[in-house]
């Protein structure tokens, strides 16, 4: 993943992959391979089954469709894509990102 985040951001002359992942990649680790923050959420004071707050998981799914978002913005980077559909790429991409930041 270190790689492919340098690869993207040396493509793309910022380093927007890298501290995207930075900020988000221990919990997402823990939430897909088991980690504290999953245990915390199958174990309580009534049993083992799923405990994940509707909040988190909506959260959870929005993170998981703007790495997707940012992927594909990547790939047109390093495709060296025409600049205006390079240009709109990025202003849908910024537009997801607005709506994510403020969901009303």
């Amino acid at each position: 993943m270190d790689t492919v985040t340098k690869q993207l951001d040396k493509a793309g002359g910022d380093a927007t992959f890298a501290q995207s992942k930075a900020k988000v990649w221990k919990a997402m680790s823990h939430y897909a391979h088991g980690g504290l923050r999953q245990l915390e959420r199958w174990a309580g004071a009534d049993g083992i089954g799923p405990r994940h707050p509707d909040r988190e998981t909506i959260e959870v799914l929005h993170h998981v469709n703007l790495y997707g978002l940012l992927a594909v913005l990547g790939i047109a980077r390093l495709a060296h894509e025409p600049t205006e559909q390079l240009q709109a790429l990025q202003q849908k991409v910024l537009a997801f990102i607005a709506k994510f930041a403020d969901p009303t």
